[in-house]
């Protein structure tokens, strides 16, 4: 098997790229996202071994589905990876901007609450 041609091996090499090379679409929604060392070629891993994760763990890619980190905050690993739709993944992107919103307006709250004390 061509490993270099699979959905999963592609999807790490992707995922890779989108965190550690600043000139790749996407960069600035996954840069400084941790990604496992195992599979970080520059770190001695390999993006066979995550594709060969992935198959074992999650299965082979279903049909119209994408890879999709589930907390930013873990990054790019194992037990931290689901297949889903691509309509699952812009809800969940969209319910993390609401709450990324909302500790933003509190923290402004808290703010002016104490410039006013002054």
């Amino acid at each position: 098997m061509n490993y270099s041609w699979s959905p999963e091996y592609r999807t790490v090499s992707s995922h890779y790229h989108y965190i550690f090379n600043p000139n790749r679409r996407g960069h600035d929604v996954y840069h400084g996202m941790p990604f496992f060392d195992e599979w970080n070629p520059d770190k001695g891993g390999s993006f066979r071994a995550g594709a060969d994760w992935i198959i074992a763990n999650l299965g082979k890619r279903p049909e119209g589905c994408t890879l999709h980190v589930v907390d930013h905050e873990k990054g790019f690993m194992p037990d931290n990876l689901e297949w889903t739709s691509p309509r699952k993944q812009i809800h969940q992107q969209m319910v993390k901007i609401i709450a990324q919103q909302r500790h933003e307006i509190r923290l402004l709250k808290q703010r002016i609450n104490e410039l006013e004390r002054c």
